[in-house]
C-alpha cells in the first residue's frame, strides 16, 4: 500500500515544495514536465485510469470465453478499485531514506502548444530556460550552493540545459550558483537532436489551431525538428562549457532513460501501444495500423558526455503516461489532452520506478560523498597553519590540584563606573551564564596566567555554566524586524513569546582554544595564525557550516580547481589561497547564518605574546565586534582573554570585565606548599 501523504496545492506555474527535507536540507530535487505536462499530473498515476484498463480486460477476456455479447458481462469498478492517485515525487521519494533530508519540489509551466480558450503562450526553449533559472535562484536564496539534482522529461530537458547553459556564464553569483550547484540531471526521453516527428506535429498542430481559431506555439515545435540550429547550438555549448564546469564544481553526472517501444495504432500488434490518441502527442502523430520507431530514438536522447543510460520498457507515450496500460482516447481538441503527458509510478514495488530510484540514489550517495571530501579537504586546507593556534596547550603546565578553583567566582571589575551592584562586580561563572563580550584576566606570571587558561578551556564546570541556565533555548531568530534584546536570556529566546511553541534547544557549546607563544615553532606568535585556528576549529567542530565558508572561498577566488585534464574523471581536487580577510569574513559568515545555531567561547592566552602592535590592535578589533550580539542571527560568540595588565592593554580593553590574578592568588599558597609537586 502507498503510504498517504498530506496534499497540497500544487500551482500550475512556478515552484511547488512537495517535501521541506527538515530544518536543514542537505540537497534539492526539481521536477520539470515536458511539453503539454503538468507540474502534477505529469508525475501522477491515476487510479481511476487503472480502473477503466482493469475492467477493459476483463471484459476482452470474458468475450473470448462467452462470445461477444457483453450484456451477459457484469464488471464491478468497486472491486478492482486502486487505494488512491499516487503523485509520485511527494508519495514516493518522499519515503526513501535517501531523500529524507532532500527539499523535493515540482515545477510548472506553460508548455502548450494549443490552447482552446485563449492563444498559445509564444515562449521558446531559451526564455523558458530564463525562467527557470530565475525561479531557481530566488527559490534557493538562502542556500544558494545547496546542492542540486534536476529531473525532466523531453522538452524539460532541453529547458534545463537552456538555463544552465545561460548559468555558466552569468557574472551574478546567485544565479552563476545554479549550474555550480547542479550534481546530478535525470533525463526521461529528452530529443537532445530533436525528432522526425516533430514536423508532423506541427502540422498537425497547425490544421488544429486553424479549427480552433486559435494561434499556436509553432517556435517550439519547429525548433523540436531533428538537427535544428538551436539544438545543436544547444548542445555544443552544454558539451564544451557547461558540463565542464559542473564537473569542476560539483562533481556533475546524468543519466538518461530512454523509451524502449514504438507506436502502432493496430489493435491487436504485439510490443506496441494498442491504441494512439487522436490528438497532439508530444511531438507524434502516428499513422493508423502502422508500426513506428521510437519518437525519440536513442541517439537523439543519449546526453553523451559520459552519461549513464537505461532504458524504460514503453514507447514516448507510455514513457509519459499510465504505465499500466492503454489510455482513453481523448477528443482531438479537447482539454483531456494533458493527461497524456506523464511519468507514473503505482508503486514502491513497480519495475520501472525501481531504475528511477536506484539512479536517485546513486547520485544522492555520489554527492554526499562528494560534500564529505570536500569538507576534510577545506579541514586540510586550514590545518597547516590552524594547527599552530593551540599546540603550546599541551605544554603549558597543569594547575595544582585544588587551586584556581575561586577563579569562577572571584568579582570582576572594570575601569567603567557602574551603577547598580551587579555592574560594579560579576562573576566569571555570572558571565559565563548570562553575559556576553570580552572577559579579560591579567596579573600573575605568564606561565601562571596560562595554566589558568588552560584549566577554564578544559573544565567541566566551565561547560556546566555556559550551559547552567536550563531555561534558555536557542531560536535562530528568522526574524531581523524586532528591537534589540535587553538580556542574553531573552535574546537566547528571541525575545517574549506568546506563541506556546517550544522553541529549539541548542546547547552545545564550541570552545576554541587559542594559544600564543613566541617560544613556540610555525609562526605561533602571529594574529593571522590565531584566526585561521578559530575557523579550523569551527569546521572541525561544526562541519555544516563547511559550504559556507567554501562558498564564500569560491566567490572571492580562494578556492581554485585544477584543471579537468590533470585530475581523474570527476574528481574534485581543490585549493585554498587564504589570506587573513577571507578567513575573518568566513568566521563573521559562519556566525551570521541563520541555518545552524552557533555558541563559541574563544579562548585567546597571551594576547602580549602577538609578533607586532598592529597585529595586537586588529586582533582585538576583530575579537571585540566578534563578540557583539547580532540579533539577526542570534548566535552567540564569547571571547576570554588573558594577558599582562600594561598600559597599552587597559587602553584597548577599556571596559570589559577583568580579573586580575595578583589579587586573589594568595588564596593557592597553602595548597602549593602541601602538593608533593611542588
Amino acid at each position: 500500500m502507498t503510504p498517504q501523504v498530506p496534499q497540497l496545492s500544487v500551482k500550475s506555474s512556478g515552484f511547488t515544495t512537495l517535501q521541506e527535507g527538515g530544518a536543514h536540507p542537505d540537497c534539492d530535487i526539481v521536477f520539470i514536465h515536458g511539453l503539454n505536462g503538468k507540474p502534477d499530473k505529469s508525475w501522477t498515476y491515476s487510479a481511476h485510469a487503472s480502473e477503466k484498463k482493469k475492467e477493459r480486460s476483463i471484459r476482452r477476456q470474458a468475450s473470448k470465453l462467452f462470445g461477444k455479447d457483453k450484456t451477459n458481462i457484469q464488471v464491478s469498478v468497486s472491486e478492482i478499485k486502486e487505494n488512491s492517485d499516487v503523485f509520485w515525487p511527494r508519495d514516493l521519494l518522499s519515503q526513501e531514506d535517501c531523500c529524507k533530508t532532500a527539499r523535493i519540489m515540482t515545477y510548472g509551466y506553460d508548455s502548450d502548444v494549443l490552447k482552446l480558450v485563449e492563444n498559445a503562450n509564444f515562449s521558446t526553449i531559451t526564455t523558458n530556460g530564463e525562467s527557470l533559472l530565475n525561479g531557481l535562484a530566488r527559490i534557493r536564496e538562502d542556500s544558494p550552493r545547496r546542492p542540486l539534482m534536476l529531473i525532466a522529461h523531453s522538452l524539460g530537458g532541453l529547458v534545463v540545459k537552456s538555463a544552465l547553459n545561460q548559468s555558466a556564464i552569468e557574472n551574478s553569483q546567485d544565479l552563476r550558483a545554479v549550474a555550480e550547484s547542479t550534481f546530478a540531471i535525470i533525463f526521461f526521453g529528452t530529443p537532445h537532436r530533436g525528432s522526425g516527428y516533430a514536423e508532423i506535429g506541427n502540422s498537425v498542430a497547425k490544421a488544429a489551431s486553424m479549427l480552433a481559431m486559435r494561434r499556436y506555439n509553432d517556435r517550439i515545435l519547429t525548433n523540436l525538428a531533428r538537427n535544428t540550429e538551436i539544438l545543436s547550438q544547444l548542445r555544443k555549448t552544454f558539451s564544451t562549457h557547461t558540463i565542464v564546469l559542473m564537473k569542476q564544481t560539483s562533481s556533475f553526472e546524468a543519466s538518461s532513460f530512454q523509451e524502449n517501444r514504438g507506436f502502432s495504432s493496430a489493435p491487436n500488434f504485439r510490443g506496441k501501444a494498442s491504441s494512439i490518441p487522436w490528438g497532439i502527442n508530444e511531438l507524434v502523430l502516428a499513422s493508423r495500423g502502422t508500426a513506428l520507431r521510437p519518437v525519440v530514438d536513442d541517439d537523439s536522447s543519449e546526453l553523451g558526455d559520459g552519461n549513464r543510460n537505461d532504458h524504460i520498457d514503453k514507447n514516448h507515450m507510455e514513457m509519459v503516461t499510465n504505465f499500466d496500460g492503454p489510455y482513453t482516447r481523448p477528443n482531438f481538441m479537447g482539454a483531456d489532452v494533458e493527461t497524456f503527458f506523464q511519468i507514473r509510478f503505482p508503486g514502491r514495488d513497480d519495475p520501472e520506478y525501481e531504475k528511477v530510484i536506484g539512479e536517485i540514489k546513486r547520485h544522492l550517495d555520489r554527492i554526499r560523498r562528494v560534500v564529505d571530501k570536500q569538507h576534510k579537504n577545506l579541514c586540510k586546507s586550514l590545518e597547516l597553519t590552524g594547527k599552530n593556534s593551540w599546540e603550546h596547550w599541551n605544554q603549558i603546565k597543569s594547575k595544582t590540584p585544588g587551586t584556581l578553583r575561586w577563579l569562577y567566582h572571584v568579582h570582576a571589575n572594570t575601569s567603567e563606573k557602574r551603577k547598580s551592584r551587579k555592574e560594579r562586580g560579576i562573576s566569571l561563572q555570572t558571565w559565563l551564564a548570562e553575559e556576553t563580550g570580552i572577559f579579560w584576566i591579567t596579573g600573575g606570571s605568564g606561565p601562571g596566567r596560562s595554566t589558568a587558561m588552560k584549566y577554564l578551556s578544559s573544565d567541566n564546570k566551565t561547560i556546566r555554566y555556559l550551559q547552567s541556565d536550563a531555561k534558555l533555548n536557542y531560536s535562530n531568530g528568522q526574524s531581523s524586524g524586532h528591537a534589540s534584546p535587553a538580556t542574553v536570556s531573552e535574546y537566547i529566546t528571541g525575545g517574549p513569546d506568546n506563541s506556546g511553541i517550544a522553541k529549539p534547544r541548542y546547547k552545545d557549546w564550541c570552545i576554541v582554544k587559542l594559544f600564543v607563544t613566541s617560544k613556540g615553532t610555525g609562526d605561533q606568535d602571529k594574529w593571522s595564525t590565531m584566526l585561521q585556528g578559530i575557523l579550523w576549529q569551527l569546521v572541525n567542530s561544526r562541519p555544516e557550516l563547511s559550504k559556507l565558508v567554501m562558498n564564500l572561498a569560491r566567490e572571492n577566488n580562494v578556492l581554485v580547481h585544477e584543471s579537468a585534464q590533470s585530475t581523474a574523471r570527476n574528481a574534485l581536487r581543490e585549493t585554498y589561497k587564504w589570506s587573513p580577510d577571507i578567513v575573518e569574513q568566513a568566521i563573521e559568515v559562519c556566525k551570521a547564518q541563520t541555518h545552524y545555531p552557533l555558541r563559541v567561547l574563544v579562548m585567546l592566552d597571551a594576547l602580549d605574546e602577538i609578533q607586532n602592535e598592529e597585529d595586537i590592535r586588529q586582533c582585538v578589533t576583530f575579537l571585540k565586534r566578534l563578540s557583539e550580539l547580532s540579533p539577526s542571527s542570534r548566535n552567540i560568540f564569547k571571547v576570554c582573554i588573558s594577558s599582562r595588565s600594561g598600559q597599552r592593554f587597559l587602553n584597548l580593553l577599556a571596559g570589559t570585565w577583568r580579573i586580575n590574578m595578583d589579587d586573589h592568588s594568595i588564596r593557592d599558597i597553602p595548597r602549593k606548599l602541601l602538593s608533593p609537586f611542588h
